[in-house]
């Protein structure tokens, strides 16, 4: 922590905030004597029908609770008159996960007349102020809400220069000009948890730190007021792991060859967010099953210690943790406990060892071997799209995979410069220097998935500066798109819930999987939060995610409805490439789940075999063969995988998956009871029939058991894509 900062933060838990003269309000909520207490030098008396909630369920200290449906409110008379502006600040925690009922925070005033008044519903903040040219209402228009169950921390401000300005968590929302003096009587009324008329227009949540201002206030001040308080209360003791960082060694002028052998450093930064001294305790880093190393330390208040821990490299994808012996004291044990992940291995490594592709081009450039040989002979000449700096991050749906196509045929070719190495390398740059904010709409940025995989397949073509670049921009790329307000993996409740933000919306953690080890200053990806010292793992909260997907298969019954086709066949391709990946490495619990993966796959059977449908004689749309009917109005989707694999590769995936046979069998050829094989609409874009048609034509009846079969054809049926 900054030392500036703890000095500050410390000083505000002892006194009230002290703000110029020109503060007209001052209410902490600290005094549980007198919580109604307002520090401003104006002192006004609050009557109150409220609650008082204490520093459990408060941002800073204690606060006042309005989350009784009742008209639980503060009121008193105002000592002021705001003809130079106005300006407001306060932390809201909304306990309305919906916001079904318009939160009135705050009214100054008489409507008509005199109203100064901050509300928020589900479509945003408003702000009113009436001023001498009229009634200046600034509605909700901006595009998001708070984050409910959660601290955000408002700002609105006021006068005929500058307008209304609108701040959320010290970040500028809305402004908008006006002109006009803001109109402001005497003794006008003040009401603090609801709108001027009271009953359900309350606020349902809580209110903390509550200060006004005669004047507009601007940015600076905001942010000054902002980052004093949003990491909350200090407690007396909380230790925490704050930070995990190492490098995996690499041979840059090979071709980024790991250097295995020796010994690698990691360092493990432990922190005492409180302001007391911990005495001793105990931490361990352990992988797997082997103590990396432990001891015993102490930390004073406000301060932390980096320990180097020398580990004897090994190659794999190691998981384990880093832990600390709480002591009674310990305010938050939750934060006890980080996770440790090293893929200490040559990448690429998310499908397949980069060791294997010699064996796999060698079984694919075999022309007996119909399917993979086609494929691979595809792939070598295949030039994709490629990137183009008019787009922004939403459209890395459906430009993503494009990067992902040229990768595969640079690594096809050896690496060697050609031109599909070129885009997927303007691919990769374009992704990671695309402006964050864009990457903002869940619809679009699961694909990011196709991206992450883009630079594990590239990764023996970079430069170290390359490495190192991309790897930060990734990095703060996966910590945005996690701690989107409508993305949020690590607030999940322990649920079952297979809808879409569980289905396509895995495709953010693919990217956020495919650059772990990645980042040397955060190569765990422990998740960094603004209002928060410390935060979990994120690769973690997504797989805990994906259980919840995997838990709505209650049973091996068919559960076709789970989320919608509309996004059930678009999505679910997302979500198992996941699953293998984490099954190859052990780093999910996926054993006790056959039954949803054997589900998946029996309904990805069903459908192919079901020929009957026809989106063009159905639905008036797509003249599709299989049956996935969408739900409202949107089109039969065209295949199974989207764009993901090769058009039947997702098969090999159910396979890989479940461990019936029978469904391992039915994955891996698809017929139809009279032997025929199943049609399947192809993808237009190309001018010849596709390739998909005569691999899947092509089918031979190899030998080789099942389990066989997927090893040899891991590289060329279950990465190469198409479209």
């Amino acid at each position: 922590m900054n030392k500036t900062y703890i000095l500050l933060l410390t000083a505000l838990l002892i006194l009230p905030l002290a703000y110029s003269s020109s503060v007209v309000m001052n209410l902490t909520f600290d005094d549980q004597a007198d919580p109604w207490k307002d520090y401003s030098s104006l002192n006004h008396q609050f009557t109150s029908t409220a609650a008082f909630a204490d520093a459990s369920k408060c941002k800073f200290n204690s606060c006042a609770d309005f989350t009784a449906m009742s008209n639980d409110i503060l009121t008193s008379l105002a000592k002021f008159t705001l003809a130079s502006g106005f300006s407001s600040c306060f932390w809201v925690y909304p306990t309305d996960p919906n916001f079904e009922n318009t939160h009135f925070y705050y009214a100054i005033g008489k409507d008509p007349g005199t109203l100064k008044q901050a509300a928020e519903n589900q479509y945003g903040t408003a702000a009113h102020f009436d001023t001498s040219t009229g009634n200046v209402l600034d509605g909700p228009s901006d595009s998001s809400t708070s984050t409910p169950n959660s601290w955000n921390h408002y700002c609105l401000s006021y006068d005929k220069a500058a307008g209304v300005k609108v701040w959320r968590n010290g970040v500028l929302i809305r402004e908008k000009a006006y002109t006009g003096t803001l109109n402001s009587t005497a003794s006008e009324a003040i009401v603090i948890g609801a709108g001027m008329f009271g009953g359900a227009y309350t606020m349902r949540g809580y209110m903390d730190e509550f200060v006004a201002f005669d004047y507009a206030i601007d940015q600076n001040k905001v942010s000054s007021l902002y980052g004093s308080q949003k990491v909350g209360s200090v407690s007396s003791v909380d230790v925490y792991v704050k930070a995990i960082k190492y490098e995996i060694p690499y041979d840059y002028a090979n071709k980024n060859k790991l250097v295995s052998g020796g010994r690698m450093p990691i360092l493990i930064t432990i922190a005492n967010a409180g302001s007391e001294n911990t005495g001793s305790f105990n931490y361990k880093v352990e992988l797997g099953n082997t103590a990396v190393c432990s001891s015993t330390i102490s930390l004073s208040g406000l301060s932390e210690t980096t320990i180097t821990c020398d580990w004897q490299t090994s190659v794999g994808f190691h998981q384990g943790f880093v832990r600390i012996d709480a002591v009674a004291s310990d305010a938050n044990k939750d934060n006890n406990v980080q996770r440790l992940y090293i893929p200490f291995m040559d990448r690429p490594w998310f499908h397949f060892s980069a060791g294997d592709i010699a064996t796999l081009k060698q079984y694919c450039g075999n022309s007996q071997n119909k399917i993979p040989n086609s494929a691979c002979t595809f792939a070598e000449t295949f030039q994709s799209e490629d990137f183009s700096s008019a787009w922004t991050g939403i459209d890395v749906d459906p430009r993503a995979k494009k990067g992902r196509e040229n990768a595969m045929g640079c690594m096809l070719n050896g690496y060697n410069g050609n031109e599909q190495c070129k885009r997927a390398m303007n691919h990769l740059n374009g992704w990671a220097s695309r402006p964050l904010s864009t990457y903002d709409s869940v619809q679009s940025i699961h694909e990011l998935g196709e991206v992450g995989i883009t630079y594990d397949l590239m990764f023996p073509y970079l430069t170290k500066s390359d490495n190192e670049r991309l790897t930060a921009q990734f990095e703060a790329i996966c910590q945005h798109i996690t701690n989107l307000k409508n993305t949020r993996p690590d607030l999940d409740p322990d649920i079952i819930r297979g809808d879409n933000g569980f289905g396509f919306g895995s495709g953010m953690a693919t990217f956020c999987y495919a650059i772990i080890g990645a980042d040397k200053n955060n190569p765990t990806l422990i998740q960094k939060e603004d209002q928060s010292y410390w935060g979990k793992n994120i690769p973690d909260s997504w797989m805990n995610r994906e259980q919840s997907y995997l838990k709505a298969y209650k049973d091996d019954a068919f559960a076709q409805y789970q989320e919608g086709w509309l996004y059930k066949t678009y999505s679910q391709p997302h979500i198992v490439e996941n699953l293998y990946f984490e099954k190859r490495f052990g780093l999910n619990d996926l054993g006790k789940y056959q039954n949803a993966m054997c589900a998946m796959g029996r309904e990805a059977v069903t459908m192919l075999l079901d020929t009957n449908y026809n989106g063009a004689s159905l639905r008036n749309d797509e003249p599709r063969k299989f049956r996935a009917i969408q739900r409202g109005d949107s089109n039969s989707y065209q295949h199974i995988t989207d764009g993901n694999f090769i058009d039947w590769d997702i098969l090999l995936y159910y396979g890989a998956l479940c461990e019936d046979k029978d469904v391992k069998a039915n994955s891996e050829s698809i017929k139809s009871e009279d032997g025929k094989k199943i049609e399947m609409e192809k993808d237009k874009s190309t001018t010849t029939k596709s390739q998909d048609d005569k691999q899947l034509e092509a089918i031979p009846e190899r030998p080789k058991t099942i389990e066989q079969k997927y090893q040899d054809a891991l590289f060329v049926e279950e990465n190469i894509q198409k479209r």
